[in-house]
């Protein structure tokens, strides 16, 4: 399943896996 997190790293919404 993919969800959008904020990633602070880049400053902007990515989407990521679930099973990350």
């Amino acid at each position: 399943m993919e969800r959008r997190k904020y990633d602070p790293t880049l400053r902007r919404h990515v989407q990521y896996k679930e099973s990350k």
